[in-house]
């Protein structure tokens, strides 16, 4: 028996332990119940894993979840807790209220994609992968018409469309290129497959702005030294990636590493931020801290700026990676603070580099490159300034990685299956920061 088969076996094992009928009589311990392999939530997320993963974030994104941990909690705004279970606030006050609307909702689900309706169901109130898991496995199967594929961004990819269409839509669109002779079990790897291979061939000629969210962190260091800016509006978590990057790989100190050499420097930008502070200039000395020095005489002399000085330091341990950090690097003058350096800091013009030339510096007259173990990270604030306003030459020497809210009502996601009662019906708060950004955008 075929991998294949033996799914359509489960499947139907599934649909005959659980059918509509019974949905309508489901007690809470059999949706959910610690330690039991028997429970509705179980089969979904475990059972049927094969059959399009859902496993991974929050048990909110069932709505009511039975907990393993009797410790005591606070209740919030957003989540309540009993001994027993948790569930969202805004599903009822107490536990039996807050599933009986989850019971309510599952039922309607399975209703409707039996019946093949997907705009009904992408307005149910239920975590996004969930509730498309459930509709999957109760649409009907001689004429299917959703894949088993709950990630929008990998249906975007497959079928050419945006993250900001709806799930329904793009389910449609994915149906429409099964062929006709293809089950539906053996069509979802094809999708998954389809679009790996088109984010494969994306990256090997990547665009100047890469798109991202708050929890999107890199599990290493590029081989090679590189060049990245962090933009988008205020609170998007441009300092959280920031700081999260120099504890992993820079040594920044926390009570886990506090014996850690930090190996970055930290600069931010602003309209009187020169050349000088960045990389060298004279600086006033008053005589008392020059030895024989008349106590009332101002002398200068030629002092490193952050970036040298962090340049030195790097250069003294090439086998360890640096970062000089630069904070609202769109507020300041950019030919003015970068100087000649910015040349000197693409990749192959570092030292020891093919293309390596050094530079003589203005002040100190001395021989300079910048060493290929410094890595340069900078964030911008779209609400400052634009980024096609930004310095063409420090446009082309950096990539981009937009940092936008994250909308997405799916497991792991801050605002899944965030709700808001109102006398006129509930308020889907992620579908509505998706909606306001598209009308943004379109402004």
């Amino acid at each position: 028996m075929s991998d294949f088969q033996q799914q359509y076996k489960l499947w139907k094992k599934f649909l005959d332990k659980w059918p509509i009928s019974r949905l309508a009589k489901m007690k809470l311990d059999e949706y959910t119940k610690v330690g039991s392999k028997d429970s509705f939530t179980y089969w979904i997320e475990s059972h049927l894993d094969e059959m399009g993963s859902i496993r991974g974030g929050s048990a909110f994104k069932f709505g009511v979840f039975s907990r393993g941990n009797n410790e005591s909690r606070v209740n919030s705004t957003r989540r309540s807790y009993s001994e027993t279970h948790g569930w969202y606030t805004s599903l009822g006050e107490t536990v039996e209220e807050a599933f009986e609307k989850v019971r309510n909702n599952v039922m309607e689900v399975a209703r409707l994609a039996d019946q093949g309706d997907l705009d009904g169901i992408e307005t149910i109130r239920l975590g996004r992968a969930v509730k498309w898991k459930i509709a999957f496995h109760y649409q009907n199967q001689k004429s299917p018409a959703i894949v088993n594929v709950f990630n929008r961004g990998m249906l975007a990819k497959y079928v050419g469309g945006t993250d900001n269409q709806s799930m329904a839509d793009l389910q449609r669109a994915a149906i429409a290129k099964k062929p006709a002779d293809l089950g539906i079990l053996e069509f979802g790897p094809q999708v998954w497959g389809a679009s790996e291979q088109i984010k494969v061939m994306s990256n090997q000629t990547p665009p100047v702005h890469a798109f991202t969210t708050t929890s999107t962190l890199m599990d290493n260091l590029p081989a090679t030294c590189f060049n990245r800016i962090y933009y988008g509006p205020p609170g998007t978590g441009k300092t959280f990636i920031l700081n999260e990057l120099l504890k992993k790989f820079y040594g920044k100190k926390n009570s886990e590493n506090s014996d850690n050499e930090e190996r970055y420097s930290f600069a931010t930008f602003h309209q009187s931020y020169g050349y000088e502070e960045f990389v060298e200039g004279l600086r006033p000395v008053l005589g008392g801290e020059i030895e024989a020095g008349d106590a009332n005489e101002v002398q200068y002399e030629i002092r490193s700026g952050v970036f040298k000085e962090l340049c030195d330091r790097a250069r003294k341990s090439p086998n360890q990676r640096f970062a000089m950090v630069i904070d609202e690097i769109n507020r300041g003058n950019i030919s003015e603070i970068f100087g000649e350096l910015i040349t000197l800091i693409e990749p192959d013009k570092r030292e020891e580099k093919e293309n390596a030339v050094p530079l003589i510096l203005p002040y100190s007259r001395k021989p300079f490159l910048v060493p290929d173990n410094i890595d340069i990270i900078g964030t911008m604030n779209t609400a400052d300034r634009s980024l096609a306003l930004l310095d063409t030459a420090l446009r082309r020497r950096f990539e981009f990685v937009q940092m936008m809210p994250d909308t997405r009502d799916e497991a792991g996601a801050p605002l899944a299956g965030f709700f808001v009662t109102t006398a006129e019906g509930d308020i889907n708060v992620c579908r509505m920061l998706q909606r306001i950004n598209e009308r943004i955008e379109v402004l």
